[in-house]
């Protein structure tokens, strides 16, 4: 889902440049076998920080006589730990210190330590217990060890924060980010309509009018307040497989959740008016036999829907017989793919 200025070519492919891809050689050669663009990662770096990388980029796609997109996925709101030395080995039933001078972590996490709580380190790989407060954090018991290192992501289950919808990296990023020639923003743990707002207007204050952004769902706040941004999204996208005639069940429980006048429509003296500033919807969907779009029931349901919803087009993309033996699963991703341009018209 995506809150955007202007519309992006049609067939977007994007690798996420790393050590193994980041001279201008190996760029050239993904550009030339399709690649459109560069994903770079913002977590750990700036793009001050990434300098070579986006100039190897834009040098590639110049031999190649293309206009490189570059999309930047920034840190966001998620809470990550500072910046360490060198890695840590944390050993089950060990005790740790967070704050102070152990590990670093957001101030506006420190209150959240108290005895009994749990925290997750990169991702779940890691999960300690606070056995205690101290004046400048807490001391905890590794349940679950591990290797720690520097930014990785942090989580306390339970606990009420709202860190900034930007860190102040992200702010420096993007006060950059339109004279590196960036073309596409994505903005991590996305919980409402305001942090969208925040990251467009910061883009719009810095030369970046044009740039895309792109809302990453990634947590429940952003699930339950889902509805907010079909009021701000130029186009909707929605991947779902084919289950049973239709879509799966929860999809369903979706729809059921947004359909509310209010939410994607309203009524007048006249009749009904969609409230979705969408005016595409695309519906991408794979179906292990033979069925068309006028036997999937999914999609005719959607298709309905993006009417009452306000929504002036809708398409469908589909890749058909994937559990056939016969079939070529990844031509047939191809052939779809190639298929797109004259499927939304462009």
């Amino acid at each position: 889902m995506t809150a955007m200025k202007e519309q992006p070519s049609a067939r977007q492919i994007y690798g996420t440049i790393g050590p193994a891809c980041a001279d201008v050689e190996t760029l050239e050669a993904m550009f030339r076998a399709g690649m459109t663009g560069i994903r770079l990662n913002l977590s750990h770096v700036t793009l001050a920080q990434a300098a070579d990388q986006v100039d190897a980029l834009h040098k590639a796609a110049q031999r190649c006589g293309k206009q490189a997109e570059l999309l930047i996925d920034m840190q966001g709101p998620e809470l990550r730990v500072g910046v360490l030395a060198e890695p840590m080995t944390l050993h089950e039933g060990e005790k740790v210190e967070f704050g102070g001078k152990g590990i670093p972590l957001p101030e506006i996490a420190i209150p959240a330590l108290l005895p009994g709580k749990e925290v997750l380190l990169d991702d779940g790989k890691l999960l300690l217990r606070v056995t205690e407060q101290t004046e400048t954090g807490a001391v905890a018991e590794v349940l679950r060890g591990g290797v720690l290192r520097g930014r990785k992501s942090l989580a306390l289950p339970g606990a009420d924060l709202e860190p900034p919808t930007m860190t102040a990296s992200d702010v420096e990023n993007i006060r950059v980010a339109a004279s590196c020639g960036v073309t596409g923003v994505m903005q991590p743990f996305v919980r409402s309509r305001r942090d969208l707002e925040t990251v467009r207007q910061a883009l719009d204050e810095n030369g970046g009018a044009n740039i895309r952004l792109f809302a990453k769902i990634e947590n429940q706040m952003g699930l339950e307040r889902l509805p907010e941004f079909l009021e701000t999204a130029d186009e909707i996208v929605i991947a779902a497989p084919f289950w049973e005639g239709a879509y799966p069940a929860l999809l369903k429980v979706f729809f059921e959740h947004i359909s509310v006048v209010g939410i994607v429509n309203r009524y007048t003296d006249h009749g009904p008016v969609g409230m979705c500033r969408a005016s595409k919807l695309h519906y991408i969907t794979t179906r292990g036999g033979f069925a068309t779009d006028e036997q999937d029931l999914g999609w005719q349901n959607v298709k309905g829907l993006t009417k009452v919803y306000g929504i002036e087009l809708a398409d469908c993309m589909s890749v058909n017989a994937t559990d056939v033996p016969t079939t070529d699963v990844d031509a047939a991703v191809a052939a779809a793919i190639a298929g797109i341009p004259q499927l939304i018209g462009e």
